[in-house]
Formats: C-alpha cells, sequence, structure tokens
C-alpha cells in the first residue's frame, strides 16, 4: 500500500509540473495576443537605437580668394575615421486612431590628429603635405513631425508625415597654412558649417508576421536641403511592452551654402553614412 500511495504522489507530481510548465510557456504569447497583432494598437514608444556606420564625408569650398572649388575628404585627407557609433533615440505618440506625432535625433563627433598626405588648399589658406592638423566633425539631426494613417488594420498600417528636419554638420580644421609656397606658416582655424530648420515629409510602415515579429520601415526627406534617410527593419517583441529590432539604415546628405560679402562664397557639405542598426522599443 506504501508503494502504491507513493507511485500516486509521484505521477500527481509529475502532472502538476508538466501543467506549470505548460502554463509558463503559455503565459507570453497570450499577453502578445491580448496586446493585439505585433502591438499595433500600442498607444506611446520609445526607443532607444545605436547604428554601426560606415561613413563618407566631404566638404567643398570654393570663395573670395580664387573662386575655383577645393574638396576635402574628411576620411581619406584628413583621417577621420570612416566608421562610427551612431546612437539615436525616437518617440511616438499616437493621437486617435489613424493619427501620430513623432520626435527623434542623433548626434555624434568624430575626431583625429593627422600628418597631411598632400597640399589643401581651402580657398586662401594652405596647409601643407607634411604639417599636423586636428580635424572635428560634428553631425546633429532632429526631426519633429505629424503623421496619418491612410492604411491602418490589425496587421499592417502605412502613412504619411509632414514636420521640421534639423541637421546641423560642421566640419572644424586646425593646423598651420600659409598663403603659398615661401610663405610662413601661422595657426588657423577653418570651419564650415550648415545649421537650419527646413520642412520634411516622409512614409512610415509596419506589418505583423506574427503576434511576436513585425516588419519596419521609415523614409524622411528634407525639403530645400538634400537630405533622405531610409531605414528598415524587423522588431522582436520579448514581452508585450518591450521588443529588439535589428534593421539596415541609410543617410545622404548636401547642403550648399553661399555667403554674399565682397564677393560670392560658396561651401558644400556633403555626409553619407549607411550600416545595420540596433533598435530596444518599449510601447504601452
Amino acid at each position: 500500500m506504501q508503494d502504491t500511495s507513493t507511485l500516486k504522489d509521484a505521477s500527481r507530481g509529475r502532472r502538476a509540473l508538466a501543467l506549470a510548465r505548460a502554463m509558463t510557456l503559455a503565459l507570453p504569447a497570450a499577453a502578445l495576443a491580448q496586446s493585439g497583432p505585433g502591438g499595433l494598437d500600442q498607444r506611446t514608444w520609445l526607443s532607444l537605437q545605436m547604428q554601426s556606420a560606415s561613413i563618407h564625408s566631404s566638404s567643398y569650398e570654393a570663395g573670395y580668394a580664387t573662386g575655383q572649388l577645393s574638396r576635402v575628404q574628411n576620411e581619406d585627407d584628413l583621417g577621420v575615421p570612416g566608421r562610427a557609433s551612431v546612437p539615436g533615440l525616437a518617440f511616438g505618440r499616437r493621437i486617435g486612431e489613424r493619427w501620430r506625432i513623432e520626435v527623434d535625433g542623433t548626434a555624434f563627433r568624430r575626431s583625429r590628429t593627422t600628418v597631411l598626405g598632400r597640399d589643401l588648399d581651402l580657398d586662401g589658406p594652405i596647409f601643407a603635405a607634411g604639417s599636423s592638423v586636428r580635424t572635428e566633425v560634428f553631425v546633429n539631426t532632429w526631426r519633429v513631425s505629424g503623421g496619418w494613417s491612410f492604411i491602418k488594420s490589425d496587421e499592417s498600417e502605412v502613412g504619411v508625415l509632414i514636420g521640421g528636419q534639423n541637421v546641423h554638420l560642421t566640419t572644424h580644421i586646425d593646423g598651420s597654412s600659409s598663403a603659398g609656397p615661401g610663405s610662413p606658416a601661422t595657426p588657423t582655424q577653418r570651419e564650415l558649417s550648415n545649421n537650419g530648420l527646413v520642412p520634411a515629409v516622409g512614409l512610415y510602415g509596419q506589418h505583423s508576421l506574427t503576434d511576436a515579429w513585425t516588419l519596419t520601415g521609415h523614409l524622411d526627406v528634407a525639403l530645400q536641403e538634400k537630405y533622405t534617410r531610409l531605414s528598415v527593419g524587423a522588431l522582436w517583441r520579448m514581452t508585450p511592452n518591450l521588443g529588439l529590432g535589428l534593421g539596415w539604415s541609410h543617410t545622404e546628405s548636401r547642403f550648399d551654402i553661399t555667403t554674399v560679402f565682397i564677393g560670392v562664397s560658396r561651401d558644400v557639405l556633403s555626409y553619407r553614412a549607411s550600416g545595420p542598426q540596433l533598435t530596444l522599443t518599449a510601447s504601452f
């Protein structure tokens, strides 16, 4: 009798353990289902982003002294690192069923001290080959937009955005330059900068493959400036309120800066960055 009772107790224990395991596996799926397919019904979201970007940037300058356009490649000529970790932050909030507001931004700095491999003529000051220069390149962007979803279902959402975009791009060169061969070298600082708020439009979209997996896409275009940013990715919802995303982001920008002062000076700044992007998103 004691052996039979022991066997029955062991059998009940195994059944209870199996039931506990089943409930443990079922609870996350049930929670995701309650929050809607892919979390498309979440009202507020906050995303932390980190991109491993391959970067190419340059500056052109034509001004009062020569009027000729000279080009400087920041990575090749000035030794600025061609790869960087680019952090970003994005916030979104739904207003009603189809309307939303979005705010996002990035900021990072690259710098390097290097010995020039060739003469750099920046419309007057000449940084001679063999001289040491320090270069800093700073990029800061932020955007505020309102959006409207013209497609909205339990599985898919596509909409348009309109708002304002600010891109602050600065190249600062610090070294010694001269007016030409035989002229004494003097400490020189040269800075090219673009900073201004311009209208921007965009598109966004997301599609739920399952309760846990969602495809995402975002396109931003700044009007009056040649700025475009495209990002695509996939988001895995680990919990109803926390998701981990992996994707790809590409940014292109080119800014023409014309200054009129006893003549005309034209500066051109260009910047291109692309690479994989990791995203951690909290949504409610």
